[in-house]
């Protein structure tokens, strides 16, 4: 476990997750040593012939560091399986959350990136690769009082050729997007996020909330007539 610059990264946490076809999932971890190395024993073999019953993928995160995700693994039986894998520190992103109404900065909102669920050949099992691009939260965070909020450490595009099972295509598929609530108002979605989200680059956008609109009421017992 390497940095850019080729330097160990220590303490990083590896995660191995296991998806099998019956739908059990399960989950081991460990932290690279000062050489950032780290090991996993006794892990269930998939070989690359024959009926393939479960998916392995090794995630990665570290401080500093944008969340890292290995292609699925193949690991046959009594064999070993190396790993190198290079950290980067991926990208930056500012939000501001104003209400759409007054403009004024609306503080505590909630903000949210969300990756999207990019299927490829990978997914053997009708499940998509454990990568930070699944329709999953890939950072949270809430406002401050001018309703400003910055998200670090974002994979960036580059990631999927590093990981080797995603990759930036013709039909432009899109990474994810940002979502912003609060009580009392809409939640805002911003557009779908392209590839041009480059690693160490810092991106700025604006998400405007809507009022939500009161609904009132009155219930009252069934009387049959």
């Amino acid at each position: 476990m390497t940095g850019p610059s080729g330097r160990a990264v220590e303490g990083a946490l590896v995660t191995l997750q296991t998806t099998h076809v019956v739908g059990v999932h399960g989950q081991r971890e460990c932290a690279t040593d000062e050489d950032g190395r780290f090991a996993f024993e006794e892990v269930d073999a998939e070989p690359e012939s024959g009926r393939r019953e479960r998916a392995s993928y090794l995630r990665v995160q570290a401080a500093g560091f944008a969340m890292f995700s290995t292609e699925r693994l193949v690991v046959e039986p009594g064999a070993s399986k190396h790993v190198d894998v290079v950290l980067h520190p991926g990208w930056s992103l500012s939000v501001l959350v104003l209400d759409a109404s007054t403009q004024r900065p609306v503080p505590s909102a909630h903000v949210a990136l969300w990756g999207s669920r990019l299927r490829t050949v990978e997914s053997r099992l009708g499940q998509p690769p454990a990568s930070p691009w699944t329709w999953e939260a890939i950072a949270l965070a809430m406002a401050d009082r001018e309703g400003r909020v910055r998200l670090e450490h974002l994979p960036a595009a580059s990631y999927q050729e590093q990981a080797g099972s995603l990759s930036p295509s013709e039909s432009h598929e899109w990474l994810g997007q940002v979502l912003a609530c609060q009580d009392g108002y809409a939640c805002a979605a911003s557009e779908q996020l392209g590839y041009d989200a480059v690693d160490g680059s810092e991106e700025e956008m604006t998400l405007y909330l809507v009022p939500g609109v009161a609904a009132r009421g009155r219930v009252l017992p069934y009387v049959p007539t």
